[in-house]
């Protein structure tokens, strides 16, 4: 078994077109922030990268913290970047995961091993160096590794938001992040790829009669991770119009609600469909919301045990996710 030395998840990426506004509906509509906004360019990043090919680049990033993962908006600051590659091809969503990579030499190694093409990179003022790996083909999106220096700080930021110290008028609807899932065309490939090339695992495979696919979860470091198979017989869903449309990629996040009622209430006033999905954490159910136009991506948030979903208006999954052979 292969061992790409991906530990834990320290980052989830989206790509916008416009990270002002971006940061402003994250933060003013949903409680995320505050932001440190970085404007990012070949005077502080050495050794930039496209494909392996010396190549300078920009871009301007957003970073703040939902629990213990990291979450960035990225804009491009040229056409030179993968970021501006993914919006021409995709549009906005989610870019990119960064992983925790304790044996950098051991993991570069490994993955050097699998054939796994840097996408970009580069190093910030030789204190952080990053790559982006071209894992597509072998996990279904794009993986972002760092290697960092005990001393290394981001420059100062150009801006953040709320400005002056305004973090305190933050209302979070959000405190974490549970799961992320990737939608693939097979899922026992994946599998093997996931299990063999990277020692991700042990997985289980769960098949519910009233969700159109087949589900596998495991976990890296806290977030759990799942892979889905859309059923093509099971008629039209989400999950089978993305992979049409995009192919195999990152779908959706899983989050805990900070305050559900409020977070029921904030999606339904932005007019987003709201609907009760049985893909469940541990025993509890989610409540599916389709916020691509709001955060770049889909979300589900974990119903709270003591939640009376009808109260709410949706109506409780009354059928149970059973277990599958692998």
């Amino acid at each position: 078994m292969g061992d790409s030395g991906l530990t834990k998840v320290l980052q989830i990426a989206v790509a916008v077109r416009d990270l002002d506004a971006a940061v402003r509906r994250y933060a003013d509509v949903y409680g995320f922030g505050p932001w440190r906004m970085l404007d990012c360019n070949p005077s502080e990043i050495r050794d930039m990268r496209i494909h392996g090919q010396p190549r300078e680049y920009s871009m301007r990033i957003a970073l703040c913290s939902l629990g213990d993962v990291q979450w960035e908006l990225l804009e491009p600051g040229d056409e030179h970047s993968i970021y501006a590659e993914f919006l021409n091809e995709h549009g906005e969503g989610l870019h990119h995961i960064g992983f925790d990579t304790p044996q950098w030499e051991r993991s570069m190694g490994c993955l050097e091993q699998r054939g796994v093409p840097v996408r970009m990179s580069g190093n910030w003022g030789g204190k952080q160096e990053y790559r982006y790996l071209g894992t597509e083909a072998d996990l279904g999106f794009i993986a972002e590794v760092f290697h960092t220096d005990p001393d290394f700080q981001h420059p100062e930021p150009e801006a953040v938001y709320p400005p002056n110290g305004g973090a305190g008028s933050l209302r979070p609807l959000f405190s974490g992040v549970r799961r992320i899932t990737v939608v693939v065309r097979d899922l026992a490939p994946y599998l093997h790829r996931y299990t063999e090339g990277y020692g991700f695992g042990p997985w289980k495979v769960w098949k519910n009669p009233g969700f159109p696919g087949r589900l596998s979860i495991c976990r890296i470091g806290e977030v759990e991770w799942a892979l889905i198979e859309p059923e093509a017989a099971g008629g039209e869903s989400a999950y089978l119009s993305y992979l049409q449309r995009h192919g195999a990629g990152l779908h959706h996040l899983v989050l805990e609600a900070a305050d559900f009622p409020q977070a029921l209430k904030v999606l339904r006033e932005r007019g987003v469909p709201l609907r009760t999905v049985g893909g469940w954490i541990g025993d509890r159910p989610l409540v599916q919301a389709d916020t691509r136009a709001e955060l770049g991506c889909p979300i589900e948030l974990v119903v709270p045990p003591s939640a009376d979903l009808t109260a709410y208006g949706l109506q409780a999954p009354v059928v149970a996710a059973t277990a599958v052979a692998v």
